[in-house]
């Protein structure tokens, strides 16, 4: 394969600086092999070179060998090609503009009356070179290299595609081709994405517009024209709103609420303005003026709070350590939650001979399970109290309040209970489970109802309970855990109106040891209104009756007397 022909099968890649743009994108190959390139010249400041050109796909100065070449330009630039030498006869043809210049070094050429066609007599050796202008604003100027010097049998070999635009799109602000958001460090924008942190425990992703104490927030920048260029001595001002100060780039001069830039592409940097407070600042970029980007960032303060437990489980008193037993918090002084801060148990409450406790590493907005929890190891069932402590910035130990916690045992004994002895058809009845340990305490939370002992599962011990005209709610498992030693479950109640019982079987703590066997609830449904039999109804018609002929005979009796 020869060079020429290697040369028509790669795209070739550019990018050239120039004074109105940069220049990029590969140019696809051509498959007809062809003497023909077509260079448009560097620019220039002469009348016969090249001017106004904003950006194209083949740098300036580098051939064009093919037929997707394309470019932008303004209205008043004009274009210096020449056409490579070669044993081809060949012409240059332009839509869209006029060519102002048409020579070459050997032969003779001929530039067509309406100016749109450059073409040569003979073998064109030493190449043809003109000066074409595009016709108009928003117009498209089209170049191309033909293979012949007759219109009849002109074959086009190189083109190149010029989008015209007016002077006046030159460095004017385009939000349609700028770049704003947030970043997560100090760098122009490259999208208009706001970027996330990952919190420093590793976890959460929590907003870039939340930044933690001590730390900076990021607004980049890239702003430009309508053409894609950079825009050249604007002035691009950022102002913050609250107890913030505000920084271009790496400007470190003072301590303010606005500062501004020239720099197209670059970033604010916006920190808070009180070492360890909290601040919640309005960030306001202005471009030559006019407002472009608001965004708020909240920089969390130093901790100042540290929240009771929640989540809280009755942990198994087995002398392992449980995982996420309970969960903490913390808070700066305006109650922004706050991530990667490490407390521990106080000595005070610490007792190792009966419970310990991990470290707890917050992590705001985890999903994980084990986020924001302890791990707890209990030796013996009872209620312990426990405190919990961190270091803030100003290096003060913040603590929480104190708190309980209760170990408990595993299931041994459970009773059964219904909210009500009776139920009108279709009430809604609950049916409670109260679990108790060896020790008559409160059960701990890891008791599964049924199955195996480790998680419920399995067909061994099934849960069993029953009773007429009533429909569970959510059907009970095995998996299902007792928690606070208590397990609830909710039936539909039927229409038959009776006496029932409700039977409550748990054989996987059912034993001769703690005398546990099933449990039996009696219930009633009664209609709201008393149903009334024929019976009832006859006797009642009766008793009316002799009521009436009662009456009727206390009135003859008195109109006799008057006689």
């Amino acid at each position: 394969m020869s060079n020429k022909t290697m040369k028509q099968r790669i795209a070739v890649v550019a990018v050239t600086a120039l004074t109105a743009g940069v220049l990029s994108v590969a140019s696809a190959p051509v498959a007809n092999a062809a003497p023909l390139d077509m260079t448009i010249a560097a620019a220039g400041a002469t009348s016969s070179s090249t001017q106004g050109v904003i950006s194209t796909s083949v740098a300036l100065g580098s051939a064009i060998d093919s037929l997707v070449a394309t470019g932008r330009m303004f209205s008043n630039g004009q274009l210096s090609i020449t056409t490579a030498a070669g044993t081809a006869t060949s012409a240059i043809v332009v839509t869209g503009g006029v060519i102002s210049a048409c020579s070459t070094t050997a032969n003779t050429v001929t530039l067509s009356a309406d100016r749109t066609n450059c073409s040569s007599d003979g073998n064109n050796a030493a190449g043809i070179t003109v000066v074409v202008r595009p016709a108009a604003v928003g117009t498209t100027l089209v170049v191309e290299g033909k293979s012949t010097n007759s219109s009849a049998t002109w074959s086009t070999l190189r083109q190149v595609t010029f989008t015209v635009v007016a002077t006046s799109t030159a460095n004017t602000f385009s939000a349609a081709d700028s770049f704003l958001s947030t970043e997560v460090s100090a760098t122009a924008a490259t999208n208009n994405v706001d970027a996330t942190y990952t919190s420093a425990a590793g976890v959460t992703l929590i907003p870039a517009t939340t930044v933690i104490n001590g730390g900076s927030g990021y607004f980049g920048f890239d702003v430009k024209d309508s053409n894609g260029q950079r825009l050249v001595g604007a002035t691009i001002v950022g102002t913050v709103t609250g107890p913030c100060v505000v920084k271009a780039a790496s400007d470190a001069a003072g301590v303010v609420a606005s500062d501004v830039t020239t720099t197209a592409n670059s970033y604010f940097r916006i920190n808070q303005s009180v070492a360890n407070a909290p601040s919640t600042c309005t960030l306001t970029v202005t471009v030559n003026g006019a407002t472009v980007a608001t965004r708020t960032y909240t920089i969390v303060g130093q901790l100042a709070t540290i929240g009771a437990p929640t989540s809280r489980k009755i942990v198994p008193a087995t002398g392992a350590s449980v995982a996420t037993m309970f969960k903490m918090s913390a808070l700066d002084s305006a109650g922004n939650l706050l991530d990667n801060v490490v407390m521990a148990p106080v000595s005070a409450y610490y007792n190792a001979s009966l419970t310990t406790v991990s470290n707890v590493t917050t992590k705001p907005g985890g999903s994980a399970s084990a986020d924001n929890a302890a791990d707890v190891t209990c030796s013996k069932a009872g209620t312990y109290k426990m405190q919990m402590a961190a270091v803030n910035a100003s290096v003060a130990t913040i603590l929480s309040p104190v708190f309980d916690i209760t170990c408990g045992g595993t299931v041994v004994n459970y009773t059964a209970s219904l909210d009500k002895a009776s139920y009108v058809p279709g009430d809604i009845a609950t049916l409670t489970i109260t679990a108790a340990d060896k020790d008559k305490l409160t059960a701990h939370d890891a008791n599964y109802l049924g199955g195996a002992a480790a998680d419920g599962t399995g067909s061994t011990n099934p849960v069993g309970i029953t009773g007429s005209n009533l429909t569970a709610v959510t059907a009970p498992a095995s998996t299902d855990l007792f928690v606070s030693g208590v397990k609830t479950y909710k039936f539909v109640v039927g229409s038959t109106e009776g006496a029932y019982n409700l039977v409550v079987d748990l054989p996987k703590f059912n034993s001769t040891t703690y005398s546990q066997t099933a449990q039996t609830v009696a219930y009633k449904i009664a209609a709201s209104t008393a149903t009334v039999s024929n019976a009832d109804v006859l006797k009642s018609i009766v008793a009316l009756i002799a009521s009436i002929n009662k009456q009727i005979q206390a009135l003859q009796k008195l109109i006799l007397a008057r006689r």
